[in-house]
């Protein structure tokens, strides 16, 4: 926690970050909520999600 607050997570030794084209994710739970643009609403079972101009 420390270290995300000051800046210094991304030159440690056991964090990792990738940026994926999409990610899929499924097997959400019922009544699970998805909020997206400020509205909120029931999540779907599954959900892909998708970067605008991915190759």
């Amino acid at each position: 926690m420390c270290s995300a607050l000051t800046g210094t997570l991304a030159r440690s030794r056991v964090y990792s970050a990738t940026r994926l084209p999409r990610l899929h994710l499924a097997g959400l739970s019922e009544g699970s909520s998805l909020a997206f643009d400020g509205e909120a609403g029931p999540a779907p079972a599954s959900l892909l999600l998708e970067r605008c101009g991915a190759t």
